[in-house]
Formats: C-alpha cells, sequence, structure tokens
C-alpha cells in the first residue's frame, strides 16, 4: 500500500483528535451513578484473559480486579475505578486495588492537564476525583506497611512512587506539575524491576502523559522522536521483550508509533490488540491498530474494525443504562468518525453514511446537555491539539 503524504498524515491525525475533542466537550460533568459494574460471577462484556495477581484472599477481588485492569489497558478509566471500588468492597485489604483506585482517578494520554483533566479532578468524590486518588493511595500505603503484607516488592515499590509524588489535595494550579516528579520515581521503579511488563506500562504512560499527542520532532517531514518520546520508547521495548502481546503496552506502543514513520512501524504490537488469541470486547483496543491501518492505506481494514470497535462500545454503554458514561461515549463517537474517514478514503459512500447516522443517533441534543461547556469553549479548550493540514 502507498503511504499518504505528510500533509494528509497530518489530516488524519485529526481523526485522533476529535476523541479528545470529545473528552473535553463531555468532560465537565458529575460523572459518577453508585450501581454495581454487573453480578460477581457474570459481567456482561467479554474482557478476555487479562490477569495481574493481587495478594488477597478473595476470589472477588482478584476477579474484580482483573476486570479493572483490563479497562486500565482500554482506557476506561470510569469503569475501571467502579470494578476496583468493588474490588475494595471484596477485600479491604487488598492494598492493589487501593492502589489502582488512585491510578484510574489520575490523568491519562487522552485526558491530560491540556483537556480539562484537573478541573474535572476538583470535585470531592465520584470520577475522576483527586480526592478520591488521594486517600485510595493513603490506604495501600498504609496496608503494604502491615506485618501482615507480603506482596510482591514491585507493588510496594509502584505504591511509594506515587504516595511521594502523583497527587495532593485540594487540587492547586500547580498540581499538575507534581507529573515530572512521578515520572522520575517511576523511571527508578522501572530500572528497577525490568522484567515487570505492567511496571513498564506505568511508567511509560507517566512519561507520555507529560507530553502527549507531542512525541516526535519534525512530524511533518523527518519525524524523530523527542526525549519524551525516546523516553517511553524504551520503556515499551523493554516490557514488549518480556510480554509480546500485553494489552496494555501495545496500546502505548500504536501510540507512540502513529506520529513516526510508516516504516518504523509495530506491526506485531498493533496487531495483538486485535488478536483472537485475548478475545475481549474493549472497544478501544479494537480500533486503536487502525490509527496505523489508516496511514498505510488499509482504508478497508480501518474502516471494518473501527465498526466492530463501536460496536463493542455500544455493548458497553447499553450493558450499564444506569451509568453516566459520558467521557467513554467519546471514545464510541471517534470510533465513529474514524470508520467514516476510513470509509471516505476508500470510496465507500454506503458504509461512511452509516458511521454517520450511527454518530446522529449518540450525540443528542440531550447528550451534549449534559456537558458544561459550550461547543465554541471546547474548540478554544482543546486548541493545544489541533493539527492544521499542510
Amino acid at each position: 500500500m502507498n503511504d499518504l503524504t505528510p500533509s494528509n498524515r497530518r489530516l488524519v491525525h485529526l481523526a485522533g483528535v476529535l476523541a479528545g475533542s470529545a473528552l473535553a466537550a463531555y468532560g465537565l460533568h458529575q460523572l459518577w451513578n453508585k450501581q454495581n459494574s454487573g453480578g460477581d460471577d457474570t459481567y456482561p462484556v467479554d474482557l478476555g484473559t487479562y490477569s495481574l495477581k493481587h495478594q488477597t484472599t478473595s476470589k472477588t477481588c482478584q476477579r474484580w480486579c482483573d476486570r479493572a485492569w483490563a479497562w486500565v489497558a482500554g482506557f476506561h478509566r470510569q469503569e475501571a475505578s467502579d470494578c476496583f471500588l468493588e474490588a475494595i468492597r471484596a477485600d479491604p485489604q487488598c492494598a492493589m486495588a487501593h492502589y489502582g483506585l488512585a491510578l484510574v482517578n489520575g490523568p491519562d494520554y487522552n485526558f491530560t492537564a491540556e483537556g480539562g483533566f484537573y478541573t474535572l479532578a476538583s470535585q470531592p468524590s465520584n470520577w475522576p476525583s483527586l480526592n478520591v486518588a488521594v486517600n485510595a493511595l493513603k490506604r495501600a500505603e498504609e496496608i503494604t506497611r502491615e506485618p501482615s503484607w507480603s506482596g510482591p516488592p514491585q507493588h510496594r515499590a509502584l505504591i511509594k512512587a506515587m504516595f511521594s509524588t502523583r497527587y495532593e489535595w485540594p487540587v492547586t494550579p500547580t498540581t499538575a506539575d507534581k507529573q515530572v516528579a512521578y515520572r522520575d520515581a517511576m523511571r527508578t521503579v522501572a530500572v528497577t524491576y525490568p522484567n515487570d511488563p505492567e511496571v513498564q506500562a506505568i511508567y511509560a504512560e507517566s512519561v507520555m502523559c507529560l507530553s502527549a499527542w507531542d512525541l516526535y520532532d519534525n512530524q511533518t517531514t523527518n519525524p524523530t522522536p523527542n526525549e519524551y518520546g525516546r523516553e517511553c520508547a524504551i520503556a515499551l521495548d523493554r516490557g514488549l521483550m518480556v510480554a509480546p502481546s500485553h494489552l496494555w503496552l501495545c496500546h502505548l506502543k500504536v501510540h507512540y508509533n502513529e506520529m513516526g514513520p510508516v516504516d518504523q512501524f509495530d506491526w506485531s504490537a498493533a496487531e495483538a490488540l486485535r488478536s483472537p488469541g485475548h478475545r475481549h470486547e474493549i472497544g478501544h483496543l479494537l480500533h486503536m491498530p487502525t490509527h496505523l491501518d489508516i496511514q498505510a492505506g488499509e482504508y478497508e481494514k480501518a474502516m471494518r474494525w473501527n465498526k466492530l470497535a463501536y460496536q463493542a462500545d455500544l455493548k458497553v454503554i447499553r450493558a450499564f443504562p444506569d451509568k453516566n458514561l459520558v467521557i467513554y461515549t467519546g471514545y464510541l463517537v471517534h470510533n465513529m468518525e474514524f470508520a467514516a474517514w476510513a470509509a471516505m478514503y476508500g470510496g465507500s459512500y454506503e458504509n461512511a453514511m452509516e458511521a454517520a447516522n450511527e454518530i446522529d443517533q449518540i450525540v443528542t441534543e440531550k447528550l451534549l446537555m449534559k456537558s458544561e461547556r459550550t461547543a465554541q469553549r471546547m474548540v478554544r479548550q482543546t486548541a493545544p491539539f489541533v493539527f492544521v493540514a499542510d
């Protein structure tokens, strides 16, 4: 397949920008609903086999933590928060469940300070809340100091690194600056535990959040990784050497690759996200490889996988009708937009219109009214993310 020109590649990236725009447009709203995320033994979404073993005697706690970490990998941090809360209810002494709750109440690559994260996280409860994060982290740290705790040393190191650096409450104008110290602390943990893929993923994301969507210099002429790109690539490749199909690492590797040279794309990482071996219905992970597909001229593939992705996301939205999943709806809409883009590039009018009609069904006046921001303010807020075609 012929590669897109640099100008068109920048235009393609507008599709990625739409996700950030949707997050900002929908983000500043009370998002919590105290409904369970499904039954203990049944769950309405197939999350595959992702598992991160914790020190807990409760199978229920472990099951909820596994669900949570799968959603962490797929950037549905609100549902991950709900799952970690269920895990804590099952075993209040599980330190990593508290740590996970703290992690998902913090920023991620798609929801950073520039996207309004800290404004929303200033709420004292619900998701995201740095008050919730601080209290969860405090409890995790307390548990690891108890004589009975005998979890893996890297788990203690993860908790300590975050506890000493990442959050504060109340939120202040300089709270976002703490992410630099957090990255520095995670660098030490990552070097100490090079064979732990979760450690490498957490470290890599801590780096990427400092320069979201800006990991390369000279993007339109000769993309070259900048200091953040080089640092996160070391962590990603170190983790993928140990776990080549690790969902979280593969997800982040696609984000790293997508603004770099096409001939350096890590297709093995991309394909791992949609491998039958994972057997998951995490829409954002099914979608992510298409960030590379469309740049390599694989328009039909990008269209088809985005359709599968938004169908999976529709299942999530419908599975939890009592939850106000406004931010994750942004991911759903992004997949529909991307399907339309791919169809247009591929000359498929019917599929483009099908995706556009799906957007009309989702983005209703009622949904838009749930946001505290107008469309005009949304554009101003997300201006740093916009890539303009040459």
